[in-house]
Order: C-alpha cells, then structure tokens, then sequence
C-alpha cells in the first residue's frame, strides 16, 4: 500500500484494491507505521496482512452503522500480524474479524484494545467447515461482549480444529 497516514481520511477502498490485488497475485500487504481508517467491511481472503507492529500501526473501523465486520473472511485462507485493530464507534453487533468458512489461518501478534468492538473475532460456518485456525499471542481488552466467538450456523459443518493460545485478556467482556 502505498498511501500516507492520517485519521482523517478513510482509505477502504485503497485497502480493498491492495487485498484484491493481493489475493489475485499470491502477495502479502505490508502496512506501514500510521493510523488507517476504513469506513466500510473490507473482503479478504487468500493474502497475509503484515503490520509494521503492533505499537506503530493502528487499523480503525470507523463505521457509523455500529453493526458491520471490520474484515470479513470467506472460505478461504488468511494471516494477520503485527496490527493494533480497533473499532472508532461502540459496535452493538459485528467483529473486528469475521472468519466464516476460512481454513488454515493465523491471526497472531496483533492488539485488539477495545472498548468499542463487539467482538474481536468470530468464527462461524455456513457451507464448510472451518478448520486449522489459530488465534495466538494477541493482546485483547475492554471488549463489550467477545473476544473470541465461535458460532456454527449449520450443523452439518461445525466449526472445529482451531487452536487459542496465549492470548491475553485483560478487562470487561468474554474470552
């Protein structure tokens, strides 16, 4: 992604086009040190998303409906390091991550400060099974419901093999 930092501008659609761009090539998207806002759900699938850390790079759903998914991820794979992600208003539904039907994914390393998500990451399946996903070593606090939510919609295609490890939680909400 080759775009400037600010707060005040929303770059969904700049991070959309990298994702795709992204997913098409087999490339991973390198996000700079910064605040980046999106306004909108973002699709991704496929891709691995590199923060320059935890501390210096800061991803902000700022979406006014409070209900929407901060990322939302298919039936497919996805990795996730190294990003401080947060949501600007208090979300009365929604995550910050959405897996549904993913497989063979990590989200590791990141920070999900909170107050505002309602949940950090769902987990749900709606046509396959989602399997080998891993949630560790990520810093989460102050959540308004969970940080982890594991929910299958069809009973056919429950969500199993997925692995939570040394995740701390800190504050209000579930793990």
């Amino acid at each position: 992604i080759e775009y400037r930092s600010t707060a005040q501008v929303a770059y969904t659609t700049a991070f959309q086009n990298a994702f795709n761009v992204a997913a098409a090539n087999l490339q991973a998207v390198f996000i700079p040190s910064g605040t980046w806002r999106f306004t909108g759900t973002l699709h991704a699938g496929n891709i691995t998303i590199l923060c320059q850390g935890n501390n210096n790079t800061f991803l902000v759903f700022d979406d006014g409906s409070t209900v929407g998914d901060g990322i939302q991820v298919g039936h497919s794979s996805f990795n996730m390091s190294g990003c401080n992600y947060d949501r600007k208003q208090a979300g009365t539904a929604g995550a910050l991550l959405h897996l549904t039907d993913s497989y063979q994914t990590s989200v590791f390393n990141n920070q999900f400060p909170g107050p505002n998500a309602f949940n950090g990451v769902t987990i749900d399946s709606a046509t396959h099974e989602p399997n080998t996903i891993s949630v560790h070593d990520n810093l989460a606090s102050n959540w308004i419901n969970d940080f982890a939510f594991l929910n299958s919609q069809n009973a056919s295609y429950p969500v199993y093999t997925d692995y939570f490890e040394n995740n701390k939680l800190t504050s209000a909400g579930h793990a």
